[in-house]
């Protein structure tokens, strides 16, 4: 029998997060600021081919083995009811198919294959390039959740049009993980205040963001981007870090601790432990772990 497989928190990956997305073309160099050609910018997140809304999973779906269901992965019409059949199969419980169905549950389901190695059941959001609550199964029909129960609802995968350029992240309120040829934590939030990462786009580039609603902002006092923060049109949220995402180091490069804009004040934290993809740039330095007690000797104790 398939069990399904929920990552830990600090396992991995969006994307990342997190070795990341598949292997990185070489040639084709990171992303600069300087204006390249326009056929050599990342083609970033929007649009994947997809399998559109489905009426109706096959009724012969429900008989199809593993094996059989794998094999149908591949049949556009048949898609959604391979992935289904596979996530049934495992026993997974998953937030986006409950048991029975429901005829809306199915009608909001997407299929899309994100690499060699995994395909993704999510939710449509009404973007081509995200989907919510994420299942993923691989090219052994093995199913994972890999964002744990608190996260599940809140989850959004942002689809790559070329991962080598930039991949695929799946986004949590305290994660980025990246999903390539495996999942990779990395980005993790230690102190967020409200924060949020969000996938942004500037001058045709994509990158990471973290990001404050405006709702965590007192109605009453303006809201005000921090010196040098990017203008990037978005009326709903206030950016406060940006991180770049390096093909050749397969890292993303930003603060790890930084301030807030004012209201509401005060700082945000990453866990720059837990964050594998992480090249800490600008911002403030976090303070070093204590020591340990001393011992009896004054040698530290250890643990």
């Amino acid at each position: 029998m398939h069990v399904c497989v929920r990552f830990p928190l600090a396992a991995l990956v969006l994307l990342p997060l997190v070795g990341m997305a598949g292997s990185c073309s070489r040639s084709a160099g990171p992303p600069t600021k300087t204006a390249p050609p326009a056929s050599s910018r990342p083609a970033g997140p929007p649009a994947p081919v997809t399998t559109g809304p489905a009426v109706r999973l096959l009724p012969e779906a429900q008989s199809w083995s593993r094996e059989e269901a794998l094999a149908h992965l591949a049949d556009e019409s048949a898609r959604l009811s391979a992935a289904v059949r596979l996530v049934r199969l495992s026993e997974a419980q998953p937030l986006v198919l409950p048991d029975p169905l429901p005829p809306a549950n199915l009608g909001r389901l997407r299929v899309v294959k994100l690499s060699e190695v995994f395909w993704v059941l999510g939710w449509d959001t009404g973007d081509a390039w995200r989907l919510a609550a994420p299942i993923l199964i691989d090219r052994a029909g093995a199913v994972s959740i890999p964002t744990d129960a608190a996260e599940e609802e809140a989850s959004v995968l942002c689809i790559s049009r070329d991962a080598d350029l930039f991949p695929h992240l799946l986004l949590t309120p305290k994660r980025v993980l990246l999903v390539g040829d495996e999942i990779v934590t990395m980005l993790v939030g230690k102190a967020l205040r409200g924060c949020r990462f969000a996938v942004r786009q500037e001058d045709g580039y994509w990158y990471l963001a973290l990001v404050l609603p405006r709702s965590s902002i007192p109605a009453s006092q303006p809201a005000s981007a921090p010196p040098g923060a990017p203008s990037v049109s978005d009326a709903r949220v206030v950016e406060v870090a940006r991180y770049e995402w390096d093909p050749y180091e397969e890292a993303f490069s930003g603060p790890a601790l930084d301030q807030l804009p004012d209201p509401p004040g005060g700082d945000f934290e990453l866990d720059v432990e837990a964050s594998e993809g992480l090249v800490p740039v600008g911002g403030d330095l976090p303070q070093p772990p204590p020591l340990p007690p001393a011992g009896p000797r004054g040698e530290p104790t250890p643990f």
